[in-house]
């Protein structure tokens, strides 16, 4: 899917804790005014291991268009909430 087509989708429903983390990527990006979160920051505000975040929720995120892309660091869509 392109860029474009995924601004203009959508975004996918997500399970309690993904809106958690979506959250906090979005709170860490506005609070230090960057466009990127590591997740190294996520796995240690929630308890979780670096690659976990990565693999399982960042790319949950990137798939549903609530992130860029699975890669860390997340950079998300800010509109989306």
């Amino acid at each position: 899917m392109s860029r474009a087509a995924t601004l203009e989708a959508a975004p996918g429903p997500l399970t309690d804790r993904q809106r958690a983390i979506y959250d906090a990527i979005v709170e860490y990006c506005r609070f230090l005014h960057t466009s990127e979160c590591p997740a190294s920051y996520i796995a240690e505000r929630f308890g979780l291991n670096h690659e976990t975040v990565r693999r399982d929720y960042f790319g949950a995120l990137a798939k549903k268009g609530w992130i860029q892309h699975h890669r860390t660091p997340a950079r998300p869509f800010l509109d989306r909430r």
